[in-house]
This record gives structure tokens, sequence and C-alpha cells, in this order.
């Protein structure tokens, strides 16, 4: 049977903070100004969300569900959609939301470790709510050395998606998807199409678009952090395989032509997507793309997905994982009617329930909520199983996470525009990205210590 709505939790927990390290920066918070204590005589609690449009909608229906059930509570909804610098902005002024679901996984630790963040360990276990009640990567994904800071709704995995008519037109079997990383660059060749038949002509097609290579990194292997000894790892062999293997490829089909033909694809959420409309055979992305394909794509698309493929000495079925967070700041001025918001917002009734359109936007990260007969089908069977892999993992735990996004995608440009080579490329990011890392942990005093 469906979830249905339960006893919303009315728990009391225990408020104590360890006193905020606000963020190393001279911004000046001025989004909402002073707040009301109270609204209509009921406590206010101010709740920002980066949601909008029909999926802010859906949420605020839960919020305003919360509100009948809690008298003296008020939440307040602010959508900061499209501009989230203004959560970066609240936090380095101090002067935050009593809660909010506006941090996403990469940013959790860079938060948590300055201090910016409650711990939610006391309200958990005052809660019925249990490590195995979740997928173990998504609670490892909540935690930042000791301590949780945050829950969610839903996670999203990455994998790979096919398109079975192109498998069928080129003689592959529609339903045998690549299980090698050999096969799939046999097969992503084979799918790819030139105009004239000449393969130093223009391209008419692609079997895959090669690039992403810190989600390939993790596929083979790479270790990128030890947190015991606060180390980056990645000038390592495992990235630089990676590298050389996608230099191998993208010369194969020439770099600057990819770049050209990749520069047209139509917008990804449009019928002129270049995954529906043919012109790349295979796709790497993550499980919300079912919802552009839901939307966009002809009632007769034909689709499959299947795993990462990895070398053999790399991580199969490999996946990463990401969400936006709700969390609780520590300058929140309401955190156990903020607890309140969370655990009814992160329930399996809600995490269920959330989804705009014909089918969920993701899989719920309760297992009780994805044990429900809409995620029962295959696909949503697959997901469940990246989110149960081994090789799911997390952002690592270390500061600057979001730079080290755009300094390891930096880093993938200059080795396949042959700029440099994968030695020099990863040993630079190693080296540059390492001296940023120890700099913070110094400024937050924690150089010498390890985050208790």
């Amino acid at each position: 049977m469906p979830l249905k709505r339960g006893h919303l939790p009315m728990i009391s927990a225990s408020a104590a903070v360890a006193v905020m390290l606000v963020l190393a920066c001279a911004l000046v918070y001025t989004f909402s100004g002073a707040r009301p204590a109270t609204a209509g005589g009921r406590t206010q609690i101010t709740f920002w969300v980066g949601w909008a449009g029909k999926e802010l909608d859906v949420i605020q229906r839960f919020v305003d569900e919360f509100n009948r059930a809690h008298p003296n509570l008020y939440v307040k909804t602010t959508s900061i959609a499209n501009s989230y610098q203004k959560m970066k902005i609240a936090f380095a002024g101090n002067d935050t939301p009593d809660v909010c679901a506006t941090v996403w996984t990469h940013e959790l630790a860079d938060y948590a470790l300055r201090g910016a963040l409650t711990p939610l360990d006391e309200y958990i276990a005052h809660s019925t709510r249990r490590p195995s009640d979740y997928y173990p990567a998504v609670w490892e994904t909540y935690k930042v050395g000791n301590h949780i800071y945050a829950l969610n709704q839903t996670m999203i995995t990455f994998f790979m998606m096919y398109n079975k008519r192109i498998f069928r037109e080129e003689g592959l079997d529609p339903e045998r998807p690549p299980r090698t990383l050999e096969e799939f660059d046999d097969m992503a060749w084979r799918l790819t199409k030139f105009r004239g038949g000449d393969s130093k002509g223009e391209l008419k097609r692609l079997g895959f678009a090669y690039g992403n290579a810190f989600i390939w990194s993790i596929a083979f292997g790479t270790p990128f952090w030890n947190p015991e000894t606060r180390k980056i790892g990645v000038d390592c062999p495992q990235t630089i395989r990676c590298l050389k293997w996608l230099k191998s490829n993208t010369d194969r089909y020439n770099y600057q032509r990819l770049r050209a033909f990749q520069s047209a694809f139509g917008n990804a959420s449009s019928p002129n997507n270049p995954f529906i409309s043919g012109k790349v055979a295979m796709i790497l992305d993550g499980d919300w793309y079912r919802s552009i394909i839901d939307e966009y794509a002809p009632a007769d698309f034909e689709y499959g997905w299947f795993p990462i493929p990895a070398p053999p000495e790399g991580r199969t079925a490999s996946t990463y994982l990401m969400s936006s967070m709700f969390v609780i700041p520590a300058a929140s001025r309401h955190k156990d009617a903020a607890w309140l918001l969370i655990e009814w917002m992160t329930s399996a009734y809600v995490s269920c329930n959330v989804h705009v359109g014909k089918s969920p936007g993701g899989l719920p990260s309760l297992r009780a909520a994805a044990a429900e007969p809409e995620y029962r089908e295959p696909y949503w069977q697959f997901v469940s199983a990246m989110l149960s892999s081994p090789n799911a993992m997390p952002p690592p735990k270390f500061p600057l996470f979001e730079r080290f996004i755009s300094d390891y995608s930096r880093m993938e440009d200059y080795v396949l525009s042959n700029v440099k080579k994968p030695e020099e490329a990863a040993a630079e990011l190693q080296r540059n990205f390492q001296t940023e890392v120890d700099t913070v942990f110094a400024s937050i005093g924690l150089q010498d210590k390890r985050e208790k």
C-alpha cells in the first residue's frame, strides 16, 4: 500500500551547538533583513529552498500541511532558485534562515568544517531514524567527520543510458549494452556516423561524447581524498590511466571536431535534446534524466541503462551521489522547530510524493520509501542497485570541493586539447589544490588536529 500521512513527529531534543566559525569572507548579508519572531502569534520559521515553479508548489503543499499540524509554528518558505550565491552570502554574514534545503552534497563539508552547520546527531538519536533506514552510501553522504549534518529526500545517481533503436539499426542487441570498457569503446565507435561515410569528415552522430573526467575517474579508481592524512589523491596511476583513455578516444574522433559537433547540440530540456533527437547514442547522466525523456521524447522512444564501465583494475558499478540537502545553520534561531520541519520534509511519506509529473523525479533515500510500488519497475530497481553498490561514492569530504571539480575539468581540457600531458596536468592539480586545502585547514584551526 502507498505510504499515508502519519502523525507528524512532535519531539524535543538538545539544541546545544558548538561555537560557530563563519566562512572566511567579509560579505555582509542583506537579503532578508530583520526577521519577525512571530507571525500571527506563531513562532515563524524561515525556510529557504532552491525549487521554483511546479516543484516549489509541491514543496509548499507539504509545508502547508506541516503548518496546519503545528498551530504554534509557522514556516515561511523563500525560494532562492537560480540565486544560490545568496546562501553563501547568508552563511558569510552569519544571518541565515532557520532551516534550508539549499546546500548541495559537494558543499556540505565546506560548511560543516567551518562550524556553519548544526550537527543533527542529538536530534536523530531522539527520533526514529537510524542509519539502517538508509542506503549506506547515502548515510555517508550526510556525515562530515563523526557527525551527521544533513538529511535529504532523494539522491541523484549517475550511470549510462543508451538509445535502443540506434543499437538495433547498427546490428547490436538492444537488450545487451556494453559490459566492459573495451566493449564500450568498440560500440561507441560503431554507433558513430560520419556524413558521406568518411571517418575524416563531418560528424553526423556520436556513439558517445567522451568527457567528464571526474565521473570516469571514480570508475578508474582514483582515491580522491585521504581523511587521515588530509591529502588529495589525484596524482596517481588511476587518474593518469583515465586521462590517457579519454585522450586516446577523443584523438580518434578529433578533439576539435568533437567540440564543434557538441556546440551545436540543442537544449537538453527540449525535443532537440541530443540524446532524444538521436545525435548521441549513449550518454552518462543522472537518474533525473528520465523526467526529461518523459516530457520531451516521442512515445515510441526506446532507451536502456547500464552501469558505468570500468577497466579491469577499476571500480565496477560505480556511481557518484548528488543532492540538495536539508540542514540547520548554526545561526538558526529556532533549531528545535527547524528539526521538526526537516524530520517531516525528509519522511518517507513526503519523499514519495514530492515529484512533479507522471513519474518520480528521484529515488527516495529512505529504504522504506524506495520500496513503494511506484519504484518497483526495472528503472528504479536499477537505480536502487546503484545506490546499494559498494562503489557508490558521495563527494569526498574536503573543503573547496566545488572549485576542485572546476579545476578537474580544466585539467581534462588541458590534456584533451594537447596543452599538457596527463602526468603533468595531474601533478599540477595535486600540488596547487593541496596547498589550497592546507590553507583552509590552517585558517580554521584544524592543521594539527583531526575533526572530532
